[in-house]
């Protein structure tokens, strides 16, 4: 770029910033949810509460142990105790909504256990669930089925 002149510098600068602009745009769209339907929150069946002080129950029933505790990833995968297509309560602004389950996700937390993130659709004023998602980590959902009267009270 030294062979420039001053505009063609200043040209060149504009056309990368631009360029910069929309790939972090291109990135950034990753929250809508592709091929989005309308969905009516009240039509929807809401999942019963599924955490345990000791694990969970999973979709089947059957009692599951904790994540973390999970040999294999296919095991951890088992014991999530929530699919994609589930209705749950989450915690949003200290009361209880309701949200879709969009994407069921397996990450690592801060000590290296495996832990599931949930990718939610969360219910708008219109009674529907939104085109965006958001993430819920499960204490968000624990809490949401507290606020709405759902989960079993602590443990003496």
């Amino acid at each position: 770029m030294s062979g420039l002149s001053p505009i063609d510098r200043l040209i060149n600068v504009t056309v990368m910033l631009r360029l910069t602009h929309q790939l972090n745009k291109d990135r950034n769209m990753g929250r809508v949810v592709n091929d989005w339907k309308p969905i009516e929150v009240e039509t929807a069946e809401i999942a019963p509460h599924r955490y345990l002080w000791s694990g969970a129950i999973g979709a089947d029933g059957q009692r599951r142990g904790d994540i973390a505790d999970a040999k294999t990833y296919a095991e951890a995968r088992a014991r999530i105790p929530y699919k994609e297509g589930d209705v749950i309560y989450i915690d949003r602004g200290g009361k209880a909504a309701r949200a879709l389950i969009y994407r069921v996700l397996m990450i690592r937390d801060r000590y290296g256990d495996r832990r599931e993130l949930y990718k939610v659709q969360v219910e708008t004023r219109d009674g529907l669930f939104s085109k965006m998602w958001e993430q819920a980590h499960p204490g968000f959902v624990q809490r949401g089925y507290k606020r709405a009267g759902l989960a079993p009270e602590i443990p003496e």
